[in-house]
């Protein structure tokens, strides 16, 4: 392929191998590789779209989608930072328990405050499906614990203790994480 400079049938064939299997780490991994160096970045959401459609759960998907947005940005401006985060969001509206598109939403919340994300519409989007899976969503109330301590006020430090403790008992596969990052709270800057 380098040599011939030609990249012609490799992502069909990515593209098959992923489809045979839509998991195999080795073919994102040189799918990743043959965008990169044929620079062939303009149809790739569609194909990441289109797998996320068979299965939304395919982590290598979500992974994929990363690497191409912030690739074919230097700095990934805003609008496309809140159009990604609105795709997470849609997919987690559609399956609350799964991990991949709460991640995926986790990356643009950790970008900074210069990724400029609007949190208010995920925060309600959290409280409202832990609200309707208290004991079972761990990755909305692991969000809101996260979002609780960012704010750093003594209400919000004491709904993510309260958070907490509930996972502590609800979880018990992860008792001892969450009764960890409970004795990590320290007390608030701000009352």
């Amino acid at each position: 392929v380098e040599r011939l400079n030609d990249s012609t049938v490799e992502l069909a064939l990515v593209a098959e191998a992923l489809t045979d299997d839509q998991k195999n780490y080795h073919a994102w991994s040189y799918r990743q590789w043959v965008v990169k160096r044929f620079s062939l970045w303009d149809d790739e959401l569609a194909f990441v779209d289109e797998m996320l459609l068979l299965d939304m759960r395919n982590n290598s998907a979500w992974n994929h989608r990363w690497f191409v947005i912030h690739n074919m940005h230097a700095v990934v401006p805003a609008d496309v930072r809140a159009r990604e985060v609105q795709v997470a969001a849609a997919y987690i509206r559609r399956a609350p328990h799964n991990e991949s598109p709460w991640n995926y939403l986790r990356g643009y919340l950790r970008e900074g405050p210069s990724s400029a994300v609007d949190v208010e519409p995920i925060e309600r989007m959290a409280e409202d499906i832990y609200a309707e899976h208290p004991a079972t969503c761990i990755f909305a109330a692991n969000l809101l614990v996260d979002l609780h301590l960012q704010a750093n006020t003594r209400d919000r430090i004491n709904k993510a203790n309260e958070i907490l403790q509930a996972l502590a008992k609800a979880d018990t596969v992860r008792a001892a994480y969450w009764t960890y990052r409970l004795a990590q709270i320290t007390k608030p800057a701000t009352a």
